[in-house]
């Protein structure tokens, strides 16, 4: 497919998840902006899903035509379950191919050509955010609260609301994480720290990629587990990762096309990590 690609890789400033070109910076790869691009027209008719009964993995056949990945690796997966999903974004495809609406395919390809290659400095990159977890680091202000935002007719507070995924978070796996009210950074304890790390390196790879997703979208190892594992709703998760946004928006207003979208491309990227990570434990 030339130069267009479905590829996550982290990096320090990896904050929102695009598809589009890959390239390398000093032997370290990362994903560059959409915007450059070429659109490509589709060029098949068929999807189908061949299985392999010996093994239970699957692939997928464009007119009959293996898809690989970018890497040029053959884009098997484990399950036809996985399999069929995928196939679903490309019979989806209308006259051109929109990466950016393939979610499933970014995924799948990044956890072969990306995370198998080097599966702990994926574990390192998704533990880094625990450090600096957007849900551990509150306002000050001498204790008082932040601010408020209504959510149907109650008013919550930034403790009100991150308290429900932070309570989940250390009854999971058992830890206290420690909140850091000011500038200089709490450090968590390195006993708490090992505790998420042993889970973290304890997930396929398949859960991985979605954990590394959901993680980096809301600069959050708390709210990546949660949604991975916890029960709170996608669009809750997405409200509470951009919970700062969303009380200057109380104060000033939402300016459409900007927020709207942001929020919108949030939650299907939250979704799909949700449901990938689902189909990888569940099949």
């Amino acid at each position: 497919f030339g130069s267009s690609f479905w590829i996550f890789a982290g990096g320090p400033a990896m904050r929102r998840i695009q598809s589009c070109a890959l390239r390398r910076v000093g032997g370290r790869r990362y994903v560059a902006t959409a915007g450059g691009v070429e659109p490509i027209r589709r060029f098949f008719k068929n999807v189908t899903v061949k299985e392999f009964p010996e093994t239970g993995q699957a692939e997928i056949l464009l007119d009959n035509r293996v898809l690989k990945t970018p890497a040029k690796k053959p884009l098997i997966m484990p399950t036809m379950t996985m399999a069929a999903a995928v196939a679903r974004e490309w019979e989806s495809v209308g006259d051109y191919i929109a990466p950016h609406k393939m979610p499933l395919m970014t995924l799948a390809t990044t956890t072969i050509d990306v995370i198998d290659e080097d599966p702990a400095a994926t574990v390192g990159r998704v533990m880094a955010y625990l450090g600096s977890d957007s849900v551990c680091i509150r306002e000050g202000r001498d204790g008082e609260l932040y601010d408020a935002v209504l959510i149907g007719k109650q008013q919550a507070t930034e403790d009100e609301e991150w308290d429900v995924p932070l309570g989940w978070f250390e009854k999971q796996f058992d830890v206290k994480l420690a909140i850091s009210r000011s500038l200089a950074i709490e450090k968590h304890s390195e006993a708490d720290t090992e505790k998420v790390a042993e889970w973290v390196r304890s997930l396929s790879l398949w859960s991985l990629a979605s954990l590394e997703v959901s993680t980096a979208n809301c600069k959050s190892l708390v709210l990546g587990a949660c949604l991975l594992d916890g029960d709170l709703p996608v669009e809750k998760i997405r409200y509470l990762a951009m919970l700062e946004e969303e009380l200057q928006q109380n104060d000033w207003g939402m300016a459409e096309g900007d927020h709207d979208v942001s929020k919108a491309q949030m939650e299907m990227w939250l979704g799909a990590s949700r449901l990938f990570h689902k189909i990888a434990t569940q099949g």
